[in-house]
C-alpha cells in the first residue's frame, strides 16, 4: 500500500472537508406542487419534474434558459423480447422521501420497468448545489419474469441554437455542427453523416479520415470517452452550461477500457450505464432467470448547471465541481441501506511482483465469474500501479472480488480470486507475483502489449470515423510486408487490417506478412504465436494465420463495432495464442501471414470499377476514388495490439 506523507494526508483531509461542507448561507431548498408537476429550487437552480412522465422537463439557472428544453430528461432503456426503447420510469404519484431546508428528495416507483423489473427514480436537490442529483434503483425478484436488459442510458436533449459547444472530456471539446448543415448531408451509418454543405460559422474542425469532396464526416462515436478517467461531460452556450458529473462510474458495464457515448449533435447528452458499443455481444446484457433475486443502484450523478464569461470558464468550473463530487463519494446523504449503497467501504492494496520495472499496470477489481470487460450485473473498481508495482484501490464496496492485472510490455493477464473486501478495512494483498505464462525464448515482438494500437500507423490519431480507409489511399491493393528489425511499426504496420469494399462491388482482403530470420536450427518447441487484438468488427471475422504457407490457426473475433464506429486506439481486447511445430520454421528467412476471409460482395455497382483501376485494368496503387464513389464501411476487420513469437517451455518464478 502506498505510504502518504503527513503533508499529503493533511491536504487530502482538508480537501475532503471542503468538498463535504454545505453552504449554510445559501437559500433553503424548496418544493412546490403545481398539480401536474413538481418544482424544486434552491436559489441557484430550478428543476421541474413532470409527474405523468416521471422525468425532469426543465432545468434552469435563475433568470436563465431551460437547458433541457427539447425533450427533457429521460431513460432510453431496452429489454430484449419484452419491449424496446421504453421512455423510462412511468410517472404517477411521487413519493416525498425527505423535505427540509437542506435537501428535498422525490422518487417515482415503477413496478414494471421495461416490463421486466421494479425500479425507483430519485431526484435530489441540496442546499448550495446548482443542479439536481439523480439515481436509479433496479430490483428483480420473485414474481418477475425472465428477460434480458440490452441497454440502459440516461438522455437529455437541449436547444441546438443555445447549446453549441460540446465537452466529452478535458481533451475532447469543440463546436457542434449547426443543424442546418445536416440538411441534404449523406447518411453513412448510425449517427454518421458526410456534411455535404457549408457548416456556416460553426465550422466542424474535428479530425477526419473519411471525407467527401473535402468536407468532413460527422459521427457521434467520435465523441466517445473511456470510463477509466471519466468524470464530466456536457454542453454550453457562451455563458451557460449544463454538465453531467459522475463522481463514480463503478456501476457502468465494461470496466475502465470501455468507451461510452457522451455527447452528440442535437444536442444530445448521454450517460451510458449499460451499453454494448465497442463490446462483444456478451458485454451488452443483463440476463435474468424467472424470479432471480438481484438489485443495483445506478448513480447518483449530478446534473450541474453553471454560468460564466466564456466556455473555457464554464468547463473549468464544471471540472472543479467534478473533483469535489468525487471527494464526497460515497455520498453520506443517500438514504439507502448498506446492502444497496454502502457508505462504509474498504481498500485493497498490494504490490505486483514483475519480471522487470514496468510501470502503469492496470489493476481491476471485478466479479471472479468472467472477463471484466463483459461484466454487467455488478460493480467494478480500478487503478494504475506505480513504477514499483504498488497499487491501492479505495472506496470499494464490501464483497468478494477477483483482482485482475495487465502490465504494458507483458502479454497475458493475472487473476487472483477470492479477494474479500470488508467495510472499513484494508485488504493487504502483499506481494502479488506475475503468473501469466512466459516462454523461455522470445524470438520477436511487433508492437507493445498494452491493449491499444497506439504504436502502429494511425493508432495514435484522435478518434475519428473512416480512418481504416487510409490503407487504400496509401497502399492500394498491395499487401503489407513487415520485416522484423528493419520495418517501423509506426509507418509500416497499420492499426487495423480490414476487408475493404471496392468501388466495383467486390471485396479486397490484403495479406499482412511478418518476415523474420531464424539463425541456425529451429528453436526448441513448442512455438507460441500470440496475437493480441485491440478490437474487431464484422459478424463473421476469421483471421487466418499461416507459417511459411502452412495454416496454423483461424482466429474468430466476434464483432465489437470498434473499427467502423471510430475506435482508433482500442475496443474489446482479445488475447489469442496459437501453438505450432518448430519444424515449420527454417534456417534463414521465414514468414508469418495474416489474411481475413472474405465472404459475399459490396453493395456498390460494378459500373464504378473504372474509378479504381489503372488504364490497363489492373488495380492502381494508391486507390483513387471519386468522392461520391467512396465505400462507407469496412466489411470486417481487426485492430492490432501486439504480435509476438515465443518458443520453449513456460518459465516459472515470475
Amino acid at each position: 500500500m502506498r505510504i502518504l506523507s503527513r503533508l499529503v494526508v493533511s491536504a487530502l483531509m482538508v480537501s475532503s472537508a471542503i468538498a463535504n461542507a454545505q453552504d449554510t448561507t445559501a437559500p433553503d431548498v424548496q418544493i412546490r406542487d403545481d398539480g401536474g408537476s413538481l418544482t424544486l429550487s434552491n436559489g441557484l437552480a430550478t428543476a421541474v419534474i413532470d409527474k405523468r412522465k416521471g422525468q425532469v422537463v426543465s432545468i434552469a439557472l435563475p433568470g436563465g434558459h431551460n437547458l433541457v428544453s427539447h425533450g427533457g430528461v429521460t431513460f432510453d432503456a431496452e429489454a430484449f423480447g419484452r419491449g424496446k426503447n421504453e421512455a423510462g420510469i412511468r410517472g404517477g404519484d411521487p413519493v416525498i422521501v425527505s423535505k427540509g431546508p437542506d435537501m428535498v428528495e422525490v422518487k417515482f416507483v415503477d413496478p414494471g420497468f421495461i416490463n421486466l423489473m421494479a425500479a425507483e427514480m430519485h431526484f435530489v436537490m441540496r442546499r448550495g448545489v446548482p443542479g439536481v442529483y439523480e439515481y436509479l434503483v433496479m430490483r428483480h425478484g420473485p414474481g418477475l419474469p425472465a428477460g434480458e436488459v440490452g441497454q440502459l442510458r440516461w438522455v437529455f436533449r437541449g436547444d441546438a441554437r443555445l447549446l453549441t459547444r460540446a465537452y466529452a472530456s478535458a481533451t475532447k471539446q469543440g463546436q457542434m455542427v449547426e443543424q442546418d448543415a445536416f440538411a441534404g448531408s449523406k447518411f453513412i451509418a448510425d449517427a454518421t453523416f458526410s456534411l455535404t454543405q457549408d457548416v456556416g460559422q460553426h465550422i466542424y474542425t474535428e479530425p477526419v479520415g473519411h471525407t467527401y469532396a473535402g468536407l468532413p464526416v460527422y459521427s457521434k462515436y467520435d465523441w466517445s470517452d473511456y470510463l477509466e478517467n471519466h468524470v464530466v461531460h456536457g454542453f454550453s452556450s457562451n455563458t451557460e452550461g449544463i454538465f453531467m458529473v459522475q463522481p463514480s462510474v463503478e456501476y457502468c458495464n465494461g470496466g475502465p477500457a470501455h468507451a461510452v457515448l457522451t455527447v452528440h449533435n442535437g444536442p444530445v447528452c448521454i450517460l451510458e450505464f449499460l451499453a454494448g458499443h465497442f463490446l462483444i455481444r456478451d458485454g451488452i446484457s443483463d440476463h435474468f432467470t424467472e424470479g432471480e433475486q438481484w438489485q443495483q443502484i445506478v448513480g447518483p450523478w449530478l446534473v450541474y448547471v453553471n454560468k460564466g464569461a466564456s466556455p473555457a470558464e464554464l468547463w473549468a468550473d464544471a471540472w472543479r465541481r467534478g473533483q469535489q463530487e468525487k471527494a464526497q463519494w460515497p455520498y453520506a446523504w443517500v438514504a439507502e441501506d448498506e446492502a444497496l449503497y454502502p457508505k462504509n467501504r474498504g481498500t485493497v492494496a498490494g504490490t505486483l511482483r514483475l519480471p522487470g520495472p514496468l510501470p502503469n499496470a492496470l489493476v481491476v477489481l471485478a466479479s471472479p465469474e468472467k472477463d471484466w470487460q463483459t461484466q454487467t450485473m455488478g460493480y467494478e473498481f480500478w487503478t494504475r500501479a506505480d513504477a514499483a508495482g504498488r497499487f491501492s484501490i479505495s472506496k470499494v464496496r464490501p464483497g468478494n472480488y477477483a483482482l485482475y492485472a495487465s502490465v504494458p510490455g507483458l502479454t497475458g493477464e493475472i487473476k487472483v480470486p477470492d479477494v474479500n473486501v470488508g467495510a472499513g478495512q484494508v485488504t493487504q494483498m502483499g506481494s502479488v507475483p506475475w503468473t501469466a505464462p512466459v516462454r523461455s525464448e522470445l524470438l520477436w515482438r511487433l508492437g507493445t502489449p498494452d491493449r491499444s494500437t497506439a504504436e502502429f500507423r494511425f493508432g495514435n490519431e484522435p478518434r475519428q470515423f473512416g480512418l481504416w480507409w487510409q490503407y487504400l489511399k496509401e497502399m492500394g491493393t498491395r499487401d503489407v510486408n513487415f520485416t522484423i528489425g528493419k520495418s517501423d511499426p509506426a509507418r509500416d504496420w497499420y492499426y487495423a487490417q480490414c476487408v475493404l469494399p471496392m468501388p466495383d462491388g467486390s471485396l479486397f482482403s490484403p495479406t499482412w506478412n511478418i518476415h523474420f530470420n531464424v539463425a541456425g536450427a529451429p528453436p526448441a518447441g513448442p512455438c507460441v504465436l500470440t496475437v493480441d487484438l485491440a478490437g474487431a468488427a464484422g459478424g463473421s471475422n476469421h483471421l487466418q494465420v499461416a507459417v511459411n504457407g502452412h495454416a496454423v490457426g483461424d482466429i474468430n473475433s466476434p464483432n465489437d463495432s470498434g473499427v467502423y464506429r471510430s475506435a482508433v486506439r482500442s475496443a474489446n481486447f482479445r488475447h489469442n495464442e496459437i501453438q505450432f511445430d518448430p519444424a515449420l520454421l527454417q534456417p534463414g528467412e521465414n514468414k508469418i501471414s495474416f489474411h481475413i476471409e472474405t465472404r459475399g460482395g459490396w453493395k456498390k455497382g460494378a459500373q464504378q470499377a473504372a474509378a479504381a483501376a489503372s488504364p490497363d485494368g489492373s488495380p492502381a496503387s494508391p486507390i483513387a476514388v471519386a468522392a461520391d464513389q467512396m465505400p462507407e464501411l469496412p466489411s470486417v476487420g481487426v485492430m492490432y495490439d501486439c504480435v509476438q513469437l515465443e518458443a520453449g517451455p513456460v518459465v516459472t518464478g515470475h
